[in-house]
């Protein structure tokens, strides 16, 4: 990538309290690191992906806890992609999530800007009680034709933060689609 030929791509990483967010992208920051403590994130932090992906991406880690999902829509109208994370061992809070992806996927100012494209990750998949990505596509209603995700470029994927399982190549794909959609 040359200097001045590419802008940086926003993206937003959404999803409930406990999902594994920041631990996705410390991850992507600093590698393995299995003894990481993670401190639940308050507002949100932000991490400049530079020259690790096809594109640079400026990712927004926000809080998941439900006093702070209110600050996700701030950044609508701005993003490029969102990836949203989901605890896919955590079956009992699958459908709250739901609640919040369909919330998120009707906003009307999601995308105002352009198409955005959309990541899922179905995190904690090195969890004995974890659903595969297939499972949690169906609790989350992205995997029909009516799904509220039909209209943006989508792909879900099995994830765990803490052994790194998956998530590098997640970023990949999404800083792949980022690229083609030539925002």
């Amino acid at each position: 990538m040359g200097a001045g030929k590419s802008k940086k791509k926003e993206v937003i990483l959404v999803g409930l309290d406990g999902s594994g967010k920041t631990t996705t992208l410390r991850y992507v920051v600093e590698g393995a690191d299995k003894n990481r403590e993670v401190a639940p994130t308050v507002g949100y932090a932000q991490e400049l992906l530079k020259k690790r992906f096809s594109v640079d991406l400026c990712v927004r880690d926000f809080g998941g806890a439900k006093n702070y999902r209110m600050l996700w829509k701030t950044q609508y109208q701005s993003v490029n992609g969102v990836i949203f994370v989901v605890d896919s061992a955590d079956q009992d809070r699958l459908q709250e999530a739901a609640e919040e992806l369909k919330k998120l996927m009707h906003d009307e100012s999601l995308g105002s800007n352009g198409k955005v494209v959309l990541l899922i990750l179905a995190n904690k998949s090195d969890l004995p009680q974890a659903l595969p990505a297939s499972e949690v596509a169906e609790v989350l209603g992205v995997s029909g034709e009516d799904s509220p995700v039909h209209n943006y470029e989508f792909h879900i994927a099995s994830t765990s933060a803490i052994n790194g399982t998956g998530v590098v190549e997640a970023f990949h794909w999404i800083a792949d689609r980022l690229k083609r959609v030539g925002k």
